[in-house]
């Protein structure tokens, strides 16, 4: 990409290469709906929304929620389907009494659930409706729709990266110190949640970073691992059709709270370590410039 690009067309530049991915996913998934398809479709369309949402205000007015309104349904369905390739993996390798009793209430549960998500893919592959979609955001639009994120219309799209991202990134400093402060569960989803938004949002701009662009994306990456993990043990005992008190359910427990204080740890120590912070706002508000960034291209 260019960084003097303006923004809007670098807004519909990535929509129209997100919307490719997932076409790409939607016949994959659709052809064979096995747990990597499904895992890979519902970050496909995370990738997706993520761009249409922080972008919305450079769409034509609507388009960009109702767009969204669409891939979540089917993200919603297919995180259900993923939920339960999760709790029938993990009680496979249990050893806890009873655990693999559970596994075929849940392999009949994910069937239904992934007969409900077959249906939409195969209406939207024989619709081929990202095409619709991708010309939906390219119609001709005003100067503002919905959205959170101010664009500036008549910045390039390095000067808007640069006053956007930093506090992006600012909130999600703030959201993780205040989980560690007080360890409570309930906020463990609500930073992941902040770290994909943040995570998606980085990666459409990550040309303009280079290499430090992709060190900060690589620990962020780090983060939103222990999170799912975490996510995981939650969802889990929020799933299975036991009581807590029972061996299996203990077993999830436990893993969840050690998890959690790995996590307050891998937080503390490095993503917010001292100085970290302060690093990521200069960074993020100095993409590089179009000469630095010719000299890296011929340097490698």
């Amino acid at each position: 990409m260019k960084p003097e690009e303006d923004i809007r067309a670098f807004a519909r530049r990535q929509a129209r290469t997100l919307l490719k991915k997932l076409a790409g996913e939607i016949v994959r998934t659709a052809g064979e709906p096995d747990a990597d398809a499904i895992h890979d479709l519902r970050v496909a369309i995370r990738r997706v929304s993520q761009c249409l949402s922080i972008f919305a205000p450079l769409y034509p007015k609507g388009e960009a929620k109702a767009i969204r309104k669409r891939l979540a349904a089917v993200r919603k369905l297919a995180g259900a389907v993923r939920d339960r390739d999760i709790a029938i993996e993990y009680l496979g390798e249990s050893a806890a009494a009873g655990a693999p009793d559970l596994i075929p209430v849940l392999a009949t549960e994910r069937e239904e659930e992934l007969r409900q998500v077959a249906v939409r893919v195969h209406r939207w592959q024989a619709k081929e409706s990202w095409k619709n979609w991708r010309r939906r955001l390219r119609a001709k639009s005003g100067s503002r729709g919905e959205g959170v994120a101010p664009w500036d219309l008549a910045r390039p799209a390095a000067a808007n990266a640069a006053a956007v991202l930093p506090s992006l990134a600012a909130s999600f400093f703030l959201a993780g110190r205040a989980l560690t402060e007080t360890g409570a569960p309930e906020r463990f989803h609500e930073l992941r949640i902040l770290g994909k938004r943040l995570r998606y949002t980085l990666e459409l701009f990550a040309p303009l970073y280079g290499p430090s662009g992709e060190r900060r994306l690589a620990t962020l990456r780090e983060i939103q691992q222990a999170l799912g993990e975490i996510n995981d043990c939650v969802t889990m005992l929020a799933l299975l059709p036991v009581k807590p008190d029972t061996p299996v359910m203990r077993e999830i427990a436990t893993r969840r709270d050690t998890l959690m204080r790995e996590f307050a740890d891998l937080w503390n120590n490095k993503f917010d370590r001292p100085g970290e912070r302060a690093r990521w706002m200069r960074g993020l508000s100095r993409p590089l410039a179009p000469a630095a960034k010719a000299v890296t291209a011929a340097a490698v």
